[in-house]
């Protein structure tokens, strides 16, 4: 097998081949060396799920319960809110939204007292959607009519949901 950095995938590669082969053996979950190498290529080119979401949503347009949340948002008929740290809002947030941090404030009880006189619905996102999910429900608790984004922040960028703001170089 040729190579073209002078050899050294095919030593990394042929040692991969050679564990793998050892493992699935030891299971008893091949028949032949052809089915394992067969299945390598296979195994080795195949991205992962959260790879293949992304470059989908890359090129798909905003989904239809983004696009109203947005518009929503545009027409001052409700509210977002970034329940990240101060540190990852510093390092991106989207323009139409307000930090309130869901670890330093809300985890504690500490609600703004504007957000709880807030009539409008507040849309909630994190990095991730699991705090979201926690800072809606306590907002409901408080009576904040909340609803958590289920989509991250890097989910949402790539899907030009707002405009991103950014600290300057």
């Amino acid at each position: 097998r040729q190579s073209n950095n002078g050899g050294l995938s095919s030593i990394r590669d042929d040692g991969f081949k050679a564990r793998r082969r050892m493992m699935m053996l030891r299971r008893g979950s091949i028949k032949s060396a052809t089915f394992l190498l067969t299945t390598q290529a296979v195994v080795a080119f195949q991205p992962a799920r959260h790879v293949i979401a992304r470059r989908l949503a890359a090129t798909a347009a905003l989904p239809p319960h983004l696009a109203d949340v947005k518009a929503q948002i545009e027409t001052e008929s409700a509210i977002l809110v970034d329940c990240r740290e101060p540190d990852e809002w510093a390092a991106g947030h989207f323009a139409s939204a307000r930090l309130v941090p869901y670890f330093s404030e809300l985890e504690r009880g500490a609600v703004p007292a504007d957000l709880l006189a807030e009539t409008n619905r507040v849309f909630v996102h994190c990095k991730a959607g699991v705090r979201s999910q926690r800072a809606a429900a306590v907002l409901r608790d408080r009576g904040v009519d909340a609803v958590s984004i289920d989509e991250g922040f890097g989910d949402l960028c790539m899907m030009d949901f707002d405009d991103v703001v950014r600290p300057e170089a």
